[in-house]
């Protein structure tokens, strides 16, 4: 069984780990990518293109940025402001890991959606370009 004051030090350490410029760049250049993608398959009349990129940028802001926004910020929040070494300290990290595993999931399959959506237009577009 996983110590619970090791829990709670290691997800608190992680958690500030990723304020940094490396992890916001991916985090927030993604949808700027995607974004332009989108942008660029529109100019070139690309329309089927630019409605599957749609898709995988809409995917991705509801399910991957939201998923991270909404369920997972408040919640590492919460459990920044916890003493790891306080008692209670197995209920708090029992209620905030299933929480944040739940949140997790989902977030995983967005991203994995929003990735095959945007592969499958990579592809498709190779296959033209090779037929043209």
């Amino acid at each position: 069984m996983i110590n619970p004051a090791r829990a709670i030090e290691a997800m608190q350490v992680m958690n500030a780990s990723l304020r940094n410029p490396l992890f916001g760049a991916v985090y927030f250049g993604t949808p700027f990518a995607l974004t332009l993608a989108v942008v660029m398959m529109a100019v070139l009349r690309a329309r089927v293109a630019a409605a599957v990129l749609g898709l995988g940028l809409a995917v991705h802001m509801i399910g991957v940025f939201g998923g991270i926004v909404a369920p997972n910020v408040p919640l590492n929040r919460e459990l920044a402001a916890v003493d790891a070494r306080a008692p209670g300290g197995d209920t708090i990290w029992r209620a905030y890991s299933t929480r944040w595993q739940s949140a997790n999931l989902s977030r995983m399959i967005a991203a994995g959606g929003s990735l095959m959506l945007v592969a499958a237009t990579l592809t498709a577009a190779v296959q033209n370009r090779r037929r043209s």
